[in-house]
């Protein structure tokens, strides 16, 4: 479990430092749009191709949710390719792993 777990910051740290080679010379809102355009559909094919429609297909009262969801992970990758944009992939590696603590501090609150 722990090899995992240091495998997926390793990973999320990697993908910072690609990120910012994508990001350099474009909109970072466009990248962020174009990296959940991708990432979107290809994970409902995912979730398709290993479970029935039924099982997959949202409830009506989930929807405001499920919006709610989509519109803050969008922000939040945005976020993050703007400050990868601004500074550098080493300072956005590094503040990474510390969401999960600030996600904490917040349902805490």
């Amino acid at each position: 479990v722990h090899g995992a777990l240091v495998l997926a910051q390793v990973v999320f740290g990697g993908g910072a430092i690609v990120g910012k080679f994508g990001v350099h010379g474009t909109n970072p809102a466009l990248f962020a749009l174009i990296r959940e355009g991708i990432a979107g559909p290809l994970l409902c094919l995912l979730a398709l191709g290993s479970h029935s429609w039924s099982e997959v297909k949202p409830k009506l009262a989930d929807m405001p949710c499920l919006l709610a969801a989509g519109v803050g992970l969008f922000s939040n990758q945005l976020f993050f390719i703007l400050g990868i944009k601004l500074s550098d992939p080493v300072i956005g590696s590094a503040w990474q792993p510390s969401q999960p603590v600030f996600t904490l501090m917040l349902a805490v609150l």
